[in-house]
């Protein structure tokens, strides 16, 4: 898997310019959109889903978690937490609940963006761009729901300071 691996060193160049310009003991949040620890990529239904969640987002290539955690560490960071705050709390309910409840919503859509492209008045791709924002859409309910994409994932790392002791 070639791509990911350049996926994963362009994410160490990213996190290694952070840790250059932090001072000594600073800390560094970041939230990603990776793959769970329940993507199987042996599985042809995980690859569709997120191969469509990269295509509709403009991705290059979907990260693991572990590969986002992985390239912090490579660079120099202590791992302080990693967390997937899409499944931390029962209160919030799932991330994806109002992509879902937009379905009747991207039916409408659907239906006036049709009607001003058959009548002239869209600009030119609006209808092929509204399909692609709809099935991106679903892309990421199904990953939720498969429970093998989170756009939550947060990751919070601390330059060490010279001399001290790791924790």
């Amino acid at each position: 898997m070639e791509s990911a691996a350049c996926c994963a060193a362009q994410l160490e160049l990213v996190y290694g310019e952070i840790f250059r310009v932090l001072k000594p003991g600073s800390y560094f949040v970041s939230y990603e959109w990776v793959s769970t620890a329940a993507f199987d990529a042996q599985n042809p239904q995980h690859v569709k889903i997120i191969d469509e969640i990269n295509f509709g987002n403009g991705l290059p290539e979907m990260r693991t978690y572990t590969q986002a955690e992985d390239a912090g560490k490579s660079v120099g960071f202590e791992m302080v937490m990693s967390l997937d705050l899409a499944t931390a709390s029962v209160v919030s309910g799932t991330w994806y609940e109002r992509l879902r409840m937009g379905k009747y919503t991207h039916a409408m859509n659907q239906a006036m963006v049709s009607t001003v492209d058959a009548i002239g008045l869209a600009p030119k791709g609006l209808k092929d761009v509204h399909h692609m924002l709809v099935e991106v859409a679903k892309s990421l309910i199904q990953g939720g729901e498969t429970g093998v994409f989170t756009p939550m994932h947060l990751l919070l790392f601390r330059k060490p300071v010279a001399g001290e002791k790791k924790k």
